[in-house]
């Protein structure tokens, strides 16, 4: 059960440089080719409302072994709108 744990874990771990590289306003396609195969199944426990208008946020780990922080990146008409840590 552990591999299987961390092989999950490792499918939706972003990496801080990969992180670091996207930019607001890219279109969906461009960053989308550059995140892990899953995200995670949504926000954690007590994280802050998503942005306004935002059509869809994807939750992605910081680090292979903690549940939190995590990357929340948000997508509107197509874009990166947002990209936050979460704590």
């Amino acid at each position: 059960m552990t591999g299987v744990a961390l092989w999950t874990q490792h499918r939706s771990h972003l990496g801080p440089a990969e992180y670091a590289r996207l930019r607001i306003g890219q279109p969906y396609a461009q960053v989308t080719e550059h995140l892990p195969a899953r995200s995670l199944d949504g926000p954690p426990h007590g994280a802050p409302a998503e942005p306004p208008g935002a059509d869809e946020c994807r939750y992605y780990r910081t680090t292979l072994l903690a549940t939190i922080p995590v990357y929340r990146l948000c997508f509107t008409a197509g874009h990166l709108t947002d990209k936050t840590e979460v704590p």
